[in-house]
This record gives C-alpha cells, structure tokens and sequence, in this order.
C-alpha cells in the first residue's frame, strides 16, 4: 500500500470515528435573578420546607410535551441537580429579590422564631411546550413559627411563554414559570407582614400579699 492510500484511508477512519461520536451531554440550571450589589434589611425571614413536583417530570432530563400523551425527557440535555433541588434554588432566590430579605434559606436550614414564615409548594402540573408555552399550576401553603394551621393556603395557576424550540428555551420557559409563582407567592406574604399579630402583652405583676 503506497503512501497516498494510507494517508487516505487513515482520514477515512478518522472521519467515520468523529461521525459516530455520542452528542455533549449538557446539564442546565433554573435562571435566577441577578445577585444584589446593596444591603437588605432582612424583613422577612422564610423557610422553604418541600417542593415536590409530578413523577412524570422528576427525571434528569428536560422534559417537554408534545401533543396530548407524548413527553420527551432527552438523555443529552440535563438538569444540574434535581428538578425540585433546581426549583427550590430559583425560588429561594427569586423571593430574596422580591421580598428585599437575605434570611430565606432552605431545609435542612432553619430560622427558629415565632415570625419565621415556613412554605411548601406542591407543583400539579409542570408543562412546557416548544415555540408554546409552559403551565404550571401549584398549591402552596404558608405557616408561621411552629403553628400546624397555615396562614395562607393558595392556589398558583402560571402560563408563560417558551420563545423557541431548543432545550435552552425550555429551561427558560421553566424559569420564567418558577419567577411568577415567585411573583404570586411574595405578595401574599406582603400582606402577612402588614397582619403581623401584636406582640403578646407581658403578664401582670403577681399582686403582694399582705
């Protein structure tokens, strides 16, 4: 075999080699808002204790619809943590933005005291759609201190739109979602801080007997 045929053949299996080669597996994270420059004055002081979201979408991969039964989860395009892990990150984030506050953490985390807020969302539907839109519907509750009875119990419907058809505009799309449930949620704790219950008067002084 002379030299030009060798040559040729090497770039042959070369090229066969490189068109076989498995696609990058990438990993995506849930857009948050971007951090803040100044101090806040840490008003709010907020636990977020479970999000828990359908079974059908708690996967590694980005999941999308297409029509009425079809869900595609794509081995090359995945979260970096957890979808819930993914979710609970951007919504911690997206409420220290809103509420102007640094004291909202997650569990294991805690704030121990009887104004600490402690919210769980429990996600129904998470739905996106490419060059649609995503739906995400979610039922949150809201409790103070270590009470049992939550202060606010709700019901979040969000629809957003998803701009292309790539798995990055889906991402986008979730976190667009995750940022009006944010929105939807931050008011109502507004308004819990604008109903805060008086402090407890302090007990009356034993009278002294005679």
């Amino acid at each position: 075999m002379n030299l030009t045929r060798l040559v040729g053949l090497c770039a042959a299996i070369l090229a066969f080699g490189a068109g076989c080669r498995s696609p990058e597996v990438r990993f995506y994270m849930m857009p948050t808002p971007p951090p803040n420059e100044g101090e806040r004055p840490d008003g709010f002081a907020v636990v977020i204790a479970a999000i828990e979201v359908p079974h059908v979408i708690d996967r590694p991969q980005v999941v999308w619809r297409e029509g009425k039964t079809v869900m595609n989860a794509d081995d090359y395009h995945r979260w970096g943590a957890s979808l819930p892990a993914e979710i609970r990150r951007a919504l911690m984030e997206h409420l220290r933005a809103l509420l102007q506050s640094d004291t909202i953490v997650a569990e294991p985390a805690d704030l121990p005291g009887p104004d600490t807020l402690r919210l769980t969302v429990f996600i129904q539907q998470l739905d996106a759609r490419p060059k649609g839109r995503v739906d995400l519907r979610a039922v949150y509750t809201v409790r103070r201190g270590d009470d049992r009875e939550p202060v606010v119990r709700d019901v979040a419907d969000v629809h957003v739109p998803v701009k292309g058809d790539l798995p990055s505009d889906v991402v986008i799309g979730y976190g667009d979602a995750v940022e009006a449930l944010a929105t939807h949620i931050a008011e109502h704790m507004r308004n819990l801080a604008k109903k805060a219950p008086p402090a407890a008067a302090p007990a009356p002084a034993p009278t002294p007997t005679p």
